[in-house]
């Protein structure tokens, strides 16, 4: 049920982004036309390196730093991981 809510609502971020885009009031990006699925691949880019004694996170595309900032989300930083 929550990923049902989830992908409704991905659904809906995207339409009102695609209608902002249309109307004129901001620019189009690579974010434009992706549909659920194709967001959900490009965020699946994002990987965890593990390995003992070391986490690293790869460094985000331009899209997924694109979809990150949609959402309102900070952009991910390529880097080492401190565990606590």
């Amino acid at each position: 049920m929550l990923a049902l809510i989830m992908r409704i609502h991905i659904q809906n971020v995207i339409r009102d982004h695609e209608k902002d885009v249309l109307s004129g009031k901001s620019k189009k990006d690579s974010v434009c036309g992706l549909t659920v699925n194709g967001m959900t691949r490009t965020l699946g880019t994002l990987m965890v390196i593990v390995s003992p004694g070391y986490v690293r996170l790869t460094p985000p595309s331009k899209n997924v730093r694109e979809i990150f900032s949609l959402f309102g989300l900070e952009e991910p930083v390529a880097g080492k991981i401190t565990l606590s």
